[in-house]
């Protein structure tokens, strides 16, 4: 049975920043003059510690995070297919909440049927900056941050760093966090979040080691390894074909023995 009553967010926070849409196909809000805003994800490691609580910061989350956090004050789902079924958590009703939800919510294109959604802001991002390199919903939403004139940018329960799929998120984040601090924007991130940190400062620095052995000679181990293996493929193709040739001979032997008469 599906359970629509899981929504964790007061709609009545008294930090909300009850933005207001001034137009929603050019992604006009107006914040109520508030210009720092926290960009919130899924990881545990900071989530919580993201500013709820605090009036001068407008509140983003996005997806299905509506379940974990107490205060949201714009909404994002950027993916072709937002709505997709196989993208809902298993029990919840995530199109009635986009149907009822009081904030901003930003879609890849405004859909009717939301009544408080907004057609992202893409192309003005592109026209005015020319970096059309977009890889995750995190990236659009500091991007947006920065298009939409925040002053400072914070970002918690965001770190990129668990599985292949993050890999290329976490440089995009990274991108569009530099972008941002070029132009004299304020960043803020939590000390548990991976993003814009370095374990040493490269030349400067000596390596620090990772357990027990460096992190480059456990790198250098793999590469000898796949080396390795790539000598074996080799050598087992040449004994596979050895065989086959071995085999040939063996039957022509058996063939000749018969009496068979063989030219060629």
């Amino acid at each position: 049975m599906t359970d629509t009553v899981q929504n964790a967010i007061q709609w009545d926070h008294p930090a909300a920043a009850h933005g207001t849409i001034l137009d929603a196909d050019g992604a006009l809000i107006d914040w109520q003059g508030r210009k720092k805003v926290a960009i919130v994800g899924f990881a545990s490691s900071s989530r919580d510690l993201a500013p709820f609580n605090d009036p001068e910061y407008v509140i983003l989350a996005l997806n299905q995070l509506y379940r974990h956090i107490p205060r949201a004050d714009g909404w994002f789902d950027i993916h072709h297919d937002f709505n997709a079924k196989e993208k809902v958590v298993e029990g919840t009703d995530y199109d009635t909440w986009l149907k009822t939800v009081p904030i901003p919510v930003f879609l890849t294109q405004r859909q009717e049927w939301i009544p408080t959604s907004v057609t992202y802001p893409l192309q003005q991002i592109l026209d005015k900056w020319h970096s059309d390199y977009f890889r995750s919903s995190i990236s659009y939403m500091i991007a947006y941050g920065i298009w939409a004139g925040f002053t400072t940018i914070g970002l918690w329960g965001v770190d990129l760093v668990a599985g292949s799929e993050y890999e290329h998120q976490k440089a995009n984040a990274e991108f569009w966090l530099g972008m941002a601090n070029a132009l004299g924007i304020e960043i803020v991130l939590p000390e548990a979040t991976a993003l814009c940190k370095q374990p040493y400062r490269y030349g400067y620095e000596a390596e620090p080691a990772t357990g027990y052995v460096k992190l480059s000679m456990m790198e250098e181990r793999l590469k000898k390894y796949a080396q390795r293996r790539l000598e074996l493929v080799a050598e087992l193709q040449t004994l596979d074909g050895a065989m086959q040739e071995a085999d040939y001979l063996r039957q022509f032997i058996e063939l000749r023995a018969r009496g068979a008469h063989i030219t060629g």
